[in-house]
């Protein structure tokens, strides 16, 4: 039996909202992930590269130009972007080793010299983060990402090859992707630093991106695993994350 038109009546409901937001808003209560916005200012903001564990202290990894000071340990602290402002405080620089004379040709004697732009964060007590997953995006090109799919790192990768795909994720440039053009070649930054051992490739970056977490897509044992190869830190270079003593 049919029901009379009449006897239906539509009215306007409630926008449908997604469980969607940027990388650039704060990451989401189930826990930190690797490519959303971190800032030690009003100003000056980076990428959370990945969360790890150093002898047994929770933290994440960034860039050590992000810090205060390039190099050394001067405690800065971090916070996580909300409302426009510094936000809530999520972690304290405790490992970041400074720039030395290296007993290495490739360490000019009129530059200083470490192997990476790194620098380990003690997380605050009480934020919640998830260890080895990385933001995945809603697709390549895009920062909105919906907390259906995301990354997990189930390994480090060996020395990347020439010619090999690898992705990034951050909250400026969203999900990009690029193929290695060069490996371990030594960057100078600035008239005093040189960084050794680092690997170049094509994909999109901008300013903002620096320690985005770069990774290989392996899709195994699961879909979305990936291989992780290092962190971002100059337009289109990249290295491994070496927090050891210089």
């Amino acid at each position: 039996m049919g029901t009379p038109q009449k006897a239906v009546a539509f009215t306007p409901g409630s926008e449908i909202s997604l469980n969607t937001h940027k990388l650039t808003d704060a990451a989401p209560s189930s826990g930190f992930q690797g490519g959303f916005k971190i800032a030690r200012s009003a100003r000056v903001s980076c990428t959370l590269g990945y969360l790890v564990e150093r002898s047994g202290t929770a933290g994440f990894i960034t860039a050590s130009h992000c810090t205060e000071v390039f190099g050394g340990v001067e405690s800065t602290e971090f916070y996580q972007p909300r409302y426009g402002s510094y936000g809530d405080p999520v972690g304290t620089e405790t490992t970041d080793p400074e720039f030395t004379d290296l007993d290495d040709d490739a360490c000019p004697a009129d530059r200083v010299c470490r192997y990476s732009d790194s620098a380990f964060i003690d997380l605050e007590s009480g934020v919640s983060y998830s260890r080895g997953k990385i933001a995945k995006p809603t697709d390549k090109g895009y920062t909105t990402v919906n907390h259906v799919e995301v990354f997990r790192v189930v390994r480090d990768t060996s020395l990347p090859t020439v010619g090999q795909e690898v992705h990034m994720v951050g909250k400026d440039s969203g999900w990009t992707r690029g193929h290695v053009s060069s490996t371990c070649a030594n960057v100078s930054y600035g008239s005093s630093y040189k960084v050794l051992c680092q690997h170049v490739s094509d994909y999109d970056s901008t300013r903002g991106d620096s320690d985005d977490p770069i990774f290989r897509v392996v899709d195994s044992p699961n879909t979305n695993d990936v291989h992780l190869s290092g962190t971002h830190w100059a337009k289109r270079r990249w290295g491994p994350c070496d927090l050891q003593p210089n």
